[in-house]
């Protein structure tokens, strides 16, 4: 859910304070409502930020809450504390904030680098067992600390940081194709799986405006409860072409005299075929994608024909490749299987996944992996071929 749309949600929620009632025997006007976390190793203990809704601030029309108005002030309260545990740390924070803390609002939940590095284990036993927690929360990890994502002021165009990072990880998957699905539910379905490794968003922050902001860029790989490494954005997207979980976004190639044209992705298809060669595990992966030219930056391109645009169609095929290649490379580094190679040949070959389940690990960064990528472009946008000057140059 988006932040222009959470927002009146809560303050629907809010009106609620007028009516009689309670909710789990206490009263809303007793609450604190969380937006995000950020959890953090700090010697023996975690150190747990919160950012919480300052209801006041709200409202105030469209503007207020686009984050527009320049007027506007920060509608979030910071509280930190450190405990032993994740539960008593809630506890603390109510005890410094002044209200039990509520959480169906929560966007996001941050783990610092340290305590990924770690173990991640204390976050996902918390979120599984806490009645309030919703596992189709996002779950981040930050490069360095958490509660300084947690902290940063910046929001986009929302009012909210943690909004923001919940509005602009929807529009990333959507359109642009560039960050993983990032909830808990994926993360621990793939953690609990016996050969795919889990797989979350990765966040740093930068100065936009002149205040920090945190923003989402690449992913986190798990090797079990402990990070292993980082993806990039380039290689976040060959892991969603591999797993069949590509949307939309564009795709930028050269021409031969070295010009630039860009494609749009108009769908795609992944197959992933496994087999055996001399009793060693073989993948073959087959993408099947559509695209259409978006942007030409060379004006004697003919786009008048069909066969003209099949020309194009390597110029996409290398780039999707590319990427494909560049995240098989990453996760063998890492020895992390984050595509579920493992289970597809589980179910594909059980037999033969039996006699090599206990050698995965030693398997995987040596799997040949084949990638066959076929574009196909039928559309050129509202044009067709560039126009040319009508005077010679």
């Amino acid at each position: 859910m988006t932040g222009i749309k959470i927002i009146p949600v809560v303050l629907i929620g809010l009106a609620l304070l007028f009516l009689s009632g309670c909710w789990s025997n206490l009263e809303l006007e007793n609450r604190a409502f969380v937006s995000a976390l950020g959890i953090d190793k700090s010697g023996d203990k975690l150190r747990v930020t919160a950012q919480l809704l300052v209801p006041s601030l709200l409202g105030g029309g469209q503007n207020r809450a686009m984050g527009t108005d320049p007027n506007k002030k920060n509608p979030v309260f910071i509280v930190e504390t450190e405990a032993r545990t994740l539960s008593e740390a809630v506890d603390l924070l109510s005890k410094e904030s002044g209200r039990r803390l509520f959480f169906p609002f929560l966007q996001i939940i941050v783990v610092g680098e340290d305590l990924a590095r770690y173990s991640i284990l204390p976050v996902t036993e918390w979120v599984q067992r806490d009645r309030e927690l919703r596992l189709k929360t996002l779950l981040g990890v930050a490069v360095g600390e958490a509660g300084e994502v947690i902290k940063a002021p910046g929001a986009g165009l929302e009012r909210v940081p943690g909004y923001f990072l919940g509005s602009s990880t929807e529009t990333a998957n959507n359109f642009c194709s560039r960050v993983v699905e990032g909830n808990f539910l994926k993360f621990i379905k793939d953690l609990s799986s016996r050969s795919r490794d889990p797989v979350a968003l990765r966040l740093a922050t930068a100065e936009v405006s002149d205040q920090k902001q945190a923003r989402i860029s690449g992913s986190a790989v798990f090797d079990g409860y402990r990070l292993a490494g980082w993806l990039n954005d380039r290689e976040t997207r060959g892991y969603l072409w591999i797993t069949g979980d590509i949307q939309r976004g564009i795709i930028s190639a050269t021409l031969p005299h070295g010009e630039s044209i860009a494609f749009e992705i108009r769908g795609s298809d992944t197959e992933i075929k496994t087999g055996f060669v001399d009793g060693e595990p073989v993948v073959d992966i087959n993408i099947v994608m559509k695209s259409a030219v978006n942007e030409v930056h060379n004006p004697v391109v003919s786009l008048a024909s069909p066969r003209d645009l099949d020309r194009l169609e390597p110029l996409v095929e290398r780039q999707v490749a590319g990427e494909v290649h560049a995240a098989l490379e990453k996760a063998r580094r890492l020895n992390t299987d984050i595509f579920g190679f493992g289970e597809i040949i589980h179910r594909q070959h059980p037999a033969e996944w039996r006699r090599i389940a206990g050698y995965w690990d030693e398997i995987f960064p040596l799997l040949p992996v084949q990638v066959q990528v076929k574009a196909t472009i039928r559309r050129t946008g509202q044009i067709g071929s560039p126009v040319r000057p009508g005077k010679p140059e």
